[in-house]
This record gives C-alpha cells, sequence and structure tokens, in this order.
C-alpha cells in the first residue's frame, strides 16, 4: 500500500509490482499529452509516443488494480486509447504520417482520444489529491 486516502480509498501497488513503477507509470500516462506537445518534429513525435506508450502498456495491470472501481471506467477509456494507439501505430512500425493517411483508423484514434480526454480530470484529481503523486 502506498497511501491512506480520503473517505477509505487507498493507493496501493498490486502484488508482483513495486509502488516505484505504477506511480511512474501513473506519471506517464498523465503526462503524455504535454509530452506529445513539447515534441516539435514528426519524428520527435514518434519518438515520444513509443517512449511513453510502451511502459504505459507493461503496467497496464498495475494501473488497472491500483484504481478504486468508481474510477475503474475512466482508467478503461484512458487506457483503451493507449491500446489502440499502440497496436495501430505499431502495425506501421510507428510511421504516424501511415496512420494520418488512413482516415478511418485516424478517426478511430481521434474518438478514442476524446473519450479519454474527458476521464484525465477524475483520475489527475485521484492520483494526486488521494495518492499525492505530483502530477
Amino acid at each position: 500500500m502506498l497511501n491512506n486516502g480520503p473517505r477509505g480509498y487507498h493507493c496501493f501497488a498490486p502484488p508482483g509490482s513495486s509502488s516505484g513503477r505504477l506511480k511512474s507509470s501513473v506519471v506517464q500516462l498523465v503526462n503524455t499529452a504535454n509530452a506529445l506537445s513539447n515534441s516539435a518534429t514528426l519524428p520527435q513525435r514518434q519518438a515520444e509516443l513509443k517512449t511513453q506508450f510502451t511502459p504505459i502498456k507493461s503496467a497496464e495491470y498495475s494501473l488497472r488494480s491500483s484504481v478504486p472501481r468508481r474510477l475503474k471506467p475512466k482508467l478503461t477509456a484512458v487506457l483503451g486509447f493507449v491500446d489502440l494507439v499502440n497496436t495501430k501505430l505499431s502495425a506501421v512500425k510507428w510511421n504516424l504520417i501511415a496512420i494520418m493517411q488512413n482516415q478511418a483508423v485516424a478517426g478511430q484514434i481521434e474518438a478514442a482520444s476524446a473519450k479519454a480526454d474527458a476521464a484525465m480530470p477524475a483520475l489527475k484529481t485521484y492520483y494526486g489529491n488521494t495518492c499525492h503523486y505530483k502530477i
């Protein structure tokens, strides 16, 4: 267990994971949008996506196990976006241009991104206020 939060909620690292790795994954998950907006060129964005999403994907079980039931649908929306981007970009060797040229895939990613954006404020509040992560 990491911290006791208000109203009986706890931040904990699930069995088999470390609290440091979980915290790092949470911070990466929450800060991905900022990292991408700070990447100036297309190759930098491609590299940043791979750098951010690969560890998040690896920590998916720990992330899902660490949130209270009421936040699981929100985390599922965010991780659904990560999974979709990871799957689609891996298929084209992380080539953003290939994704942008496929309007059907780009539309899927945009829709998943909107769901993830809508879910993120509640997750930020939980991780920042309850878990006391500096986000």
